[in-house]
């Protein structure tokens, strides 16, 4: 799912940079993107929705859902591989102990 966590307006109020996030049941990830001005059919803040805004985002990401929902996966993975690993020390007796 997108989400646009905020955005910004030049002086005219329009939109040009949103924040975004991309979420699935694993983790998110998210960015900036730079819209570009609309030639015409400028839509008031007070007008947008966020189903809008998302809309605008998705169309200019260069990512798809799939590239995002492949890059959480690999995130997860390596958060899990991260938190499996033990670290051994040696111990007085010349043994490795395993801690925490």
């Amino acid at each position: 799912m997108y989400n646009v966590t905020s955005f910004r307006t030049d002086a005219e109020g329009i939109i040009y940079i949103c924040h975004w996030t991309y979420s699935n049941a694993n983790g998110s990830v998210g960015s900036s993107v730079t819209l570009e001005a609309p030639v015409d059919n400028i839509i008031p803040v007070e007008a947008v929705t966020p189903e809008m805004v998302a809309g605008w985002v998705v169309d200019v990401l260069p990512n798809t859902s799939e590239d995002f929902d492949a890059q959480i996966a690999a995130d997860k993975a390596r958060r899990e591989t991260e938190e499996s690993a033990v670290t051994y020390i040696i111990s007085e007796d010349g043994t490795y102990e395993g801690i925490e």
